[in-house]
């Protein structure tokens, strides 16, 4: 009974002793003081948009209150989402804010390891619903019949989506026509002046732009999501930041989003 007692007390504090020299041994991440980040200057209330030539939004409170809880100051570079994709492929920038998953991106952009599924990432900025939406009125001025069950296939064409979202190649994938707006308000416009249609968009940005005067009572904004989406701070694998160091960032991302309070806080300004 003795000896039971002292092997099991020996191999307690084996595994206490080798698991703490296990963590002493592993390197401590160092972070950089600063790194770039690529944003899109497309209208995407609230989650991220274009005030006084800076990029704000609820996106990009989040990255800055996890950055600045890592010591970071990020550099902002706002382009069109294609070029932000293109510089992160090249390694001219350090990161894109924010990006859905797709196989193709992470071929040069690190994700979170839990981004390649259709579950809620643990690492995510948020989760956004695309909807479709479509005109009230038929071609000949009658009540739309038109109902989105869920089915792409039967989306009405040519599909309005803001370039070079993930969407366009799902949408093409299906062989159906689709039509790239640099802008949400440019797609908004064009479907508007198109005789039959359809649009694909952020939920929020569809609710925002339907109110504004040249588009009130013109749209229908059909309940059923298209698709449900994280959207993460993606990192060039040809930037400054090691997967290691992308992880601190998300870590950090985490704590912030899961922080109820801050959140309210942040979504009082939209």
């Amino acid at each position: 009974m003795r000896h039971a007692i002292i092997k099991k007390g020996f191999m307690l504090f084996s595994a206490i002793f080798f698991a703490g020299l296990a963590h002493a041994a592993s390197p401590e991440v160092t972070m950089p003081k600063t790194f770039t980040i690529c944003t899109d200057t497309n209208f995407q209330f609230p989650f991220s948009f274009m005030k006084n030539q800076h990029p704000v939004g609820l996106h990009i409170d989040i990255i800055d209150a996890a950055l600045k809880s890592l010591g970071i100051e990020p550099i902002y570079e706002p382009t069109t989402w294609s070029s932000c994709l293109n510089r992160a492929k090249a390694g001219s920038v350090d990161s894109v804010a924010t990006a859905a998953y797709m196989d193709e991106r992470a071929l040069y952009l690190y994700y979170p390891m839990d981004a390649n599924n259709d579950n809620k990432s643990s690492w995510r900025i948020t989760q956004v619903e695309y909807k479709v939406i479509s005109k009230r009125l038929d071609p000949n001025g009658q009540p739309n019949t038109y109902a989105f069950d869920g089915n792409i296939a039967n989306l009405p064409e040519p599909i309005h989506v803001p370039a070079g979202y993930f969407i366009v190649h799902d949408l093409q994938k299906a062989r159906l026509k689709v039509k790239e707006g640099q802008t949400s308000l440019e797609n908004f416009q064009d479907l508007l002046d198109d005789k039959s249609g359809s649009l694909i968009d952020l939920a929020e940005v569809a609710q925002h732009l339907s109110l504004e005067p040249a588009f009130k009572n013109q749209f229908y904004i059909h309940k059923q999501p298209l698709v449900v989406k994280s959207y993460y701070l993606a990192f060039s694998k040809g930037g400054h930041l090691n997967l290691a160091q992308a992880q601190q960032v998300w870590d950090a991302i985490a704590k912030v989003r899961d922080d109820k309070a801050l959140m309210a806080a942040f979504l009082k300004k939209y």
